[in-house]
């Protein structure tokens, strides 16, 4: 990267443009750009002035390094979660048949449990045992 490219990734991340589009306008590799804005700590200035809310509370979430946080506590999410269950994505649940004593039980779809219980395992692994 030349002196003027440099400049111009600076000037872009500074208003919030993002890496992938900044490499289609220089025609430089992404790869390239996120080496140098890292190793420079440029960052995307328009995303530090966001401050994200507890949709519980309303309180400003604290930022974290990587994966950014929803709720300000365990204890807001919580009580969010408890009061909303219609927002949670929920798993599909399948029908299964213990391998073992052949009662029908529930598991999460594409798991692969075989036994309804460790007992139920551990009798059918290891032989013997009373159907649990």
């Amino acid at each position: 990267m030349n002196s003027l490219q440099k400049v111009q990734v600076e000037k872009m991340r500074a208003s919030g443009i993002g890496f992938k589009e900044i490499s289609e306008k220089i025609n430089i590799p992404v790869s390239t750009i996120k080496s140098y804005c890292y190793k420079h700590s440029i960052k995307d200035m328009t995303a530090e002035n966001d401050v994200r809310l507890c949709p519980q509370c309303g309180q400003p979430v604290p930022k974290m390094r990587f994966k950014p946080r929803r709720f300000c506590s365990d204890a807001c999410r919580a009580k969010y979660w408890n009061q909303h269950p219609d927002e949670m994505k929920k798993r599909s649940v399948v029908e299964q048949h213990c391998a073992h004593c052949g009662k029908t039980f529930n598991d999460y779809a594409g798991r692969g449990r075989r036994y309804c219980s460790h007992p139920c395992y551990i009798a059918a692994r290891y032989g013997g045992g009373q159907h649990g």
